[in-house]
Formats: C-alpha cells, structure tokens, sequence
C-alpha cells in the first residue's frame, strides 16, 4: 500500500493510556493535528505482525479501539495512518493489575495473571480493585516491577523497612 499526499505530511498529537490492563475491552485515542481534529485516521494495535483491533477515528478525532480478549501482558505498537501525515508509532504496555482480595503484594491471588510481578512486569492499581483492598502489606522479598501507574483515587504505600524496586522509572 502507498501513501497519496496532496501536500507536505504533517504532525500530529495522540492522546492514549501508555498502559492498558489484561483484559481491557478497548483502548481510547485523541487524535489533533495543526487543522484540529483529525478525521478518518486509521488506528491499530500491533504486537509483531500480528493485529489486536483497529478503529477510524470520528469527527473529533477520537477512535475507540476494541481490543482482542487474548492480547496479553508486554508491549504492543499504537500505529497511526491517514491522509497526509507519515505514520505514527507509539509504544503502549498491557499490564498486569491487582486486583485486592488482601493487602499482601506478595499473594499471587491478588494479581490478575496469578503471578507476584518481576522486573519485566508493567502494572497498574486501581482507583477500584474487585476486592476493595490496596497493596499495604509485602509478605515476600522485596517489591519489584517495571513500571506502575498507582490510578487517582488507589492507595499504595510501602511501610518503614520494606524496599521497592522499579526497574523503568
């Protein structure tokens, strides 16, 4: 496939979530360029070759994207394509996110992959975890992630002596 452009590509700016949950039905983008919002913008999700959902943004530039159920944890590629600009390529993370049946980090329970997270792993905690509880207590080793997004409204705190690693921020 070729890009027609009937003028000088340019730039635009896309407002997305750099991390997106396991299991999240669909990801949402703003798409504004130097003429406002862009419309008719193709949208896509990709991890290698392979596409998790694509969507068309509307008349305010916005593009809700549904998102395969299988997409799993790591990074995948935001793609950006229309009229007259190059493509766009912006990295999202699917992450993984407690869900807070107890306070205890180290539970596996509390994870939504079942697993206690490690350097590679990229999370989220929410402002409503399905079991109402925040990460308080750590029965384990020291904390440790890639990167995390504590959501406005959720609570987390590492007490006197315990020791979090974040490998990416």
């Amino acid at each position: 496939m070729l890009a027609a452009w009937t003028e000088e590509p340019w730039e635009i700016t896309a407002q997305y979530p750099r991390l997106i949950p396991i299991g999240a039905s669909s990801m949402t983008v703003q798409l504004t360029g130097p003429f406002g919002p862009c419309k008719g913008f193709t949208c896509s999700l990709f991890r290698s070759d392979t596409l998790f959902g694509t969507a068309f943004t509307d008349p305010d530039g916005l593009a809700v994207i549904p998102v395969d159920y299988n997409l799993a944890e790591g990074p995948i590629s935001l793609v950006i394509s229309g009229y007259n600009i190059l493509p766009h390529y912006f990295d999202v993370n699917v992450s993984d996110y407690w869900l807070g049946y107890t306070t205890d980090w180290n539970d596996p329970a509390n994870w939504f992959t079942g697993s206690v997270p490690d350097s590679s792993t990229y999370l989220i905690i929410p402002s409503t975890p399905a079991g109402t509880k925040y990460p308080h207590t750590n029965s384990g080793p020291a904390r440790v992630c890639h990167s995390i997004l504590v959501e406005p409204g959720a609570a987390f705190s590492i007490q006197p002596g315990d020791v979090m690693h974040i490998s990416n921020d």
